[in-house]
């Protein structure tokens, strides 16, 4: 909008003149003996001073090629007027950019950023733990942690009942016994173990050294300190049995587990906190 602007019109706005009827008066296009209302300068001077008064509110200059000036200043001049919003002590806010810093949008106010990684829940209804910290973002469980349960083992194996077995065929060769105390053997003719004699011919008189001589006893031989027999052992095999018998499994299961703590954080948008404290 814009003032009078062409040679009719003058510098200094004419004074208003006084009031000239209490009631409201309209235009009209007169009639009979009314002629047409005029409006006089007095009415275009206050209506176009009215809109110049709003721009000058809105701290807007009047420019004659903007029409929109009246509208922009009836909003500029609405929402410089409505209360401003300040938010009170210990209110939190929270935004999704560190672009917004709470201590720069109201000034004269004091803010704390809230820690990394912590998340709001509410306190006693008395507010005697409020700003405190609880929880973690991880536990290790214990054993205290798990439900009551019980693991089933022990017991035995089956019954196994081996009949015989026979083990296999060995030459042991030439073997020593062990020391045996001093002691004498007996001395006879035609020893009842072929090893020294024949037990089938009677007639058979050689010294046969021997404690197993069944036709003819004779004296004992000399006495002899401690001493060993080297005999000879032919190849031959041991025949055993193993009776039915079971095996006895472990009182308990082996140690698991390394006790690594474990995530409990939910599935979570991370945002930047703060607190007004002044």
């Amino acid at each position: 909008m814009y003032y009078v602007d062409n040679s009719s019109g003058v510098e200094t706005m004419p004074d208003i003149k006084p009031v000239y009827s209490t009631d409201p008066t309209w235009f009209t296009e007169g009639g009979g003996s009314k002629s047409p209302t005029y409006p006089g300068p007095d009415w275009f001077n206050m209506v176009n001073l009215e809109m110049v008064n709003i721009l000058a509110a809105a701290s807007m200059e009047p420019n004659k090629g903007d029409c929109t000036q009246l509208a922009q200043a009836i909003k500029a001049l609405i929402i410089s007027s409505a209360p401003v919003y300040v938010p009170d002590i210990h209110e939190i806010k929270i935004y999704d950019s560190l672009d917004i810093n709470p201590n720069e949008k109201w000034p004269g106010t004091t803010w704390v950023q809230l820690p990394d990684y912590v998340s709001l829940r509410t306190g006693k209804a008395d507010g005697s733990d409020v700003l405190t910290t609880v929880g973690a973002d991880s536990v290790t469980l214990t054993a205290d942690n798990a439900a009551p349960h019980a693991h089933t083992i022990g017991g035995s194996t089956g019954n196994s009942d081996v009949v015989g077995f026979t083990t296999d065929d060995y030459d042991f060769g030439p073997v020593t016994t062990s020391d045996q105390p001093a002691h004498q053997h007996n001395s006879g003719v035609a020893g009842g173990n072929p090893r020294y004699g024949s037990t089938a011919v009677a007639s058979d008189y050689g010294m046969k050294g021997s404690d197993n001589a069944n036709q003819t006893v004779m004296a004992l031989t000399d006495p002899q300190d401690e001493h060993t027999h080297t005999v000879d052992m032919p190849p031959h095999s041991h025949t055993g049995a193993v009776p039915a018998h079971s095996h006895p499994l472990p009182a308990e299961t082996g140690s698991v587990g390394s006790a690594l703590p474990i995530s409990v954080v939910p599935n979570s948008i991370l945002l930047i906190a703060w607190r007004r404290t002044a």
